[in-house]
């Protein structure tokens, strides 16, 4: 098992009266910072007559799912139906979702657990790349995608687009990888 030398770092000794009042703190900024979120949500089970009452009510005293009903009735009529982009949505977001974890973890495990001449090398231009916005590589991707024949196709072009280029988090990801692999999974010493 690999051993951690983590640096020591000095305890800070509070009381438990002190934690008690960061705790409360932190819980009350906490509540006020997830107010709107559970406004809304409430509010998207409240009947018509009840969402525009003054006060706002944070909880709904007869809750109905007819506003669900009546966006799916009023999106059947669009020129593309509503179901259809919820379902874009899903697919674009699993795809690249599965795709991204697969590749980058692919990608670290030689970086994690093997010494090659070009990992410093890698790794740089890795963290080079991150300093660019995904902006910046739309138009190149385009191009590509175009030259490929994959523009007129949406799913083909996003799906390729998200799991190939999104390499934006793949930090964040390279690190989460490089600990499974270190802490997790067995491996001879």
């Amino acid at each position: 098992m690999a051993k951690l030398n983590a640096p020591s770092h000095k305890k800070i000794n509070r009381s438990v009266y002190g934690n008690a009042v960061i705790f409360v703190i932190l819980f009350i900024l906490g509540m006020f910072t997830a107010l709107p979120l559970w406004y809304t949500l409430v509010s998207a089970f409240k009947p018509f007559d009840e969402i525009f009452i003054f006060p706002p009510r944070l909880y709904v005293r007869r809750p109905t799912l007819d506003n669900f009903i009546l966006m799916f009735q009023l999106a059947t009529n669009m020129w593309v139906p509503f179901s259809r982009y919820l379902f874009n949505s899903l697919f674009i977001c699993v795809v690249g979702t599965v795709g991204h974890i697969l590749i980058a973890s692919l990608a670290a495990y030689p970086l994690a657990k093997h010494s090659f001449a070009a990992k410093k090398a890698i790794n740089e231009i890795i963290v080079l790349a991150l300093l660019f916005t995904p902006q910046v590589t739309y138009i190149p991707l385009y191009i590509v995608m175009s030259r490929l024949h994959l523009s007129q196709y949406t799913f083909d072009f996003l799906k390729i687009s998200f799991v190939f280029f999104k390499f934006r988090s793949y930090k964040n990801l390279f690190s989460a990888c490089y600990f499974y692999y270190c802490f997790i999974l067995p491996h001879e010493d």
